[in-house]
């Protein structure tokens, strides 16, 4: 794989306070699609507009997702498992016996799996294990985290839950609590027609996908931070199932007639015309982007921890700026720095 330096963040670790400097977002090249008709997982390659299959043999995909590191996972429905996705396709099977497991998202140190069969929101770690969050719904089916990057909040995880029954369903919004239970923060929709996917912008606005009604909907976020419950339709006339922004603010909607949709944020505004980006996909249901090239610093005492999607990028090092940086020798996500004299810079580097 090529090196991209252009896609370098820097770090700053000083002996006092850790600051952290980083290029703007930038256009993502590229999305992974799961196709529920040909059991499928392809990479879209946003340039030129063609999906590349990088796996296949699934039976009805529905969720996809990446870690924090920079690892996909899919969604084996049919199959009742949820398998990891090398960078050539190969996989792997980290948990298996699941009763239709649907979207998933990252998060609780592992994943957050939707279980249809079950009514269960599930906790599935790479070891194999699992335990559900909260159960008792009609179907579950999609997970995708939450945050509003325009206000202040606990440093607490939160989560979009997509449930439905015999095609009547909502939406919660739902908080991990420091002792490891989960509560409903707020029922965000309900009565919905075959809800399928629910994400939010930067602003923490949510956008929900109808496919009972062709449509999209938004639930505007409020200046109390909470979320109205009076939708209001942001586009109509599609088949949606899955839903994602991009790094840049663009929503993609997988429409399950075979088109990925985009919606274009441009001057503040988030369009309401679908632009297609790719076509001919066989029953597009779930898209996933990779993480951005992001560093996180954690303080801790006299040590820096640093975290990274260490799955797609190698952490580097040097003593000033101007100075060549050297990848640091046997580095993973997340890396402990003890805090020394002197100044020490950090970048990642696509592997």
């Amino acid at each position: 794989m090529n090196k991209t330096p252009s896609l370098t963040l820097l770090a700053a670790l000083l002996t006092l306070a850790a600051a952290l400097g980083s290029n703007r977002a930038r256009a993502q090249s590229a999305f992974w699609v799961a196709t529920a008709g040909d059991g499928k997982v392809s990479r879209v390659d946003l340039v030129t507009g063609t999906a590349n299959p990088v796996a296949s043999g699934l039976n009805s995909p529905y969720g996809l997702t990446f870690d924090e590191h920079g690892r996909l996972f899919v969604s084996d429905t049919f199959n009742g498992a949820i398998k990891e996705l090398a960078a050539d396709g190969t996989p792997t099977t980290i948990a298996s016996g699941l009763n239709y497991p649907s979207g998933l998202s990252s998060g609780c140190g592992g994943l957050v799996v939707a279980v249809y069969g079950d009514g269960c929101f599930s906790s599935v770690q790479l070891t194999g294990n699992r335990s559900a969050l909260a159960c008792g719904f009609d179907g579950a089916l999609s997970a995708r985290p939450y945050r509003n990057e325009l206000m202040a909040s606990p440093d607490l995880e939160r989560s979009l839950w997509v449930w439905r029954g015999s095609g009547v369903g909502g939406v919660d919004l739902v908080r991990h609590n420091p002792d490891g239970t989960w509560i409903n923060q707020q029922s965000i929709g309900t009565g919905l027609s075959y809800p399928y996917d629910a994400v939010p912008d930067r602003g923490g606005n949510v956008f929900v996908s109808e496919y009972g009604h062709f449509r999209i909907l938004e639930f505007p976020v409020l200046s109390s931070g909470a979320i109205s419950t009076n939708p209001v339709v942001f586009a109509s006339g599609l088949n949606p199932v899955g839903l994602a922004f991009d790094h840049m603010g663009d929503l993609y909607e997988a429409d399950f007639g075979g088109t990925i949709n985009k919606f274009a944020f441009s001057n503040g505004m988030l369009s309401t015309n679908p632009i297609p980006v790719v076509t001919g996909l066989n029953q597009p249901t779930y898209l996933a982007f990779p993480p951005p090239p992001r560093v996180r610093l954690h303080w801790t005492g006299g040590d820096v921890k640093l975290t990274w999607p260490d799955a797609m990028f190698t952490l580097q090092t040097a003593d000033t700026l101007t100075s060549g940086f050297a990848t640091v020798p046997g580095a993973t996500s997340p890396y402990t720095n003890g805090i020394t004299a002197g100044t020490r810079f950090f970048r990642l580097e696509s592997k």
